[in-house]
């Protein structure tokens, strides 16, 4: 589960205002809104600690200000954005991610890539976008998250990637999961996401089923 209650940014610049939702276990939730709407800021304020904000952030009922390594347990981040040393191997960057999580499980991590082909001695640096994210989406396996954050995980992709990311979203689902997706992809959003939230000026206008108009 993760929650927003009355989430506003402190301070200058760009700021979040008043944001509040609430996404229950096994649902997928899709945030969409143009360029500079409050999406990246968003998913900044679940996982930086530099952001001052006003309200609360909950991750399975947990206070992020309060209890925030055992929220970042929970979570796992699928993401362009996020970059890793391309210079490191998939087995050494497994290797480190190890050490930060209580939960992890190398059979699970060991298993995914067995089904998705990736190789351990591979660069980093040599992965294609579809082989980073699926590294990424092993490593939220490996310490077993229940939440999951997908920054433009789709957009770009060729239609198998995405079919094949798709199933795996809705096997994780199925297991309890929740996923806060971050969207501009309108027959994902409108077809095949649970819920939409709509972002304008970092304040969330629409709240509601996908599929409803």
């Amino acid at each position: 589960m993760i929650a927003f209650e009355h989430v506003t940014t402190k301070g200058k610049g760009f700021r979040l205002q008043d944001v509040s939702f609430r996404l229950e276990d096994g649902y997928i939730m899709a945030l969409a809104g143009e360029n500079g709407a409050g999406k990246t800021t968003l998913l900044k304020h679940i996982l930086e600690t530099n952001i001052s904000y006003q309200g609360r952030i909950l991750i399975d009922g947990m206070d992020m200000k309060k209890e925030r390594n055992a929220c970042l347990e929970r979570i796992a981040l699928v993401s362009d954005g996020y970059r890793m040393p391309v210079n490191y191997t998939v087995q050494s960057v497994c290797d480190l991610y190890r050490g930060f999580y209580n939960n992890w499980n190398q059979e699970i991590l060991e298993e995914f890539f067995r089904k998705m082909g990736v190789l351990g001695n591979e660069q980093i640096g040599n992965l294609s976008r579809g082989g980073y994210f699926r590294m990424q989406l092993a490593l939220g396996l490996a310490h077993r998250a229940d939440v999951f954050l997908m920054d433009e995980a789709t957009s770009g992709m060729d239609p198998v990637f995405r079919r094949e990311l798709w199933r795996f979203m809705r096997d994780i689902t199925a297991e309890g999961a929740d996923i806060l997706l971050v969207t501009h992809i309108l027959d994902e959003i409108r077809l095949k996401c649970d819920y939409r939230g709509i972002l304008e000026e970092g304040r969330l206008v629409r709240w509601e089923e996908a599929g409803l108009e």
